[in-house]
C-alpha cells in the first residue's frame, strides 16, 4: 500500500475497502489511513 501513496494521486476521495481482517483494525493501520485522508468502508 506505501508504494501507492507516493505516486501522483487524483483530487478525489479515497475509500478503502477490506475483508475486515485483525490487520486492517490496527491503529497503527488507521493513522495510515488518517494521514493521507483515506476513509475506510465500514
Amino acid at each position: 500500500m506505501n508504494e501507492n501513496l507516493f505516486s501522483p494521486k487524483p483530487n478525489i476521495n479515497l475509500i478503502f475497502h477490506s475483508d475486515r481482517g485483525s490487520q486492517y483494525n490496527s491503529y497503527a493501520f488507521k493513522d495510515l489511513l488518517s494521514k493521507y485522508k483515506i476513509i475506510q468502508s465500514s
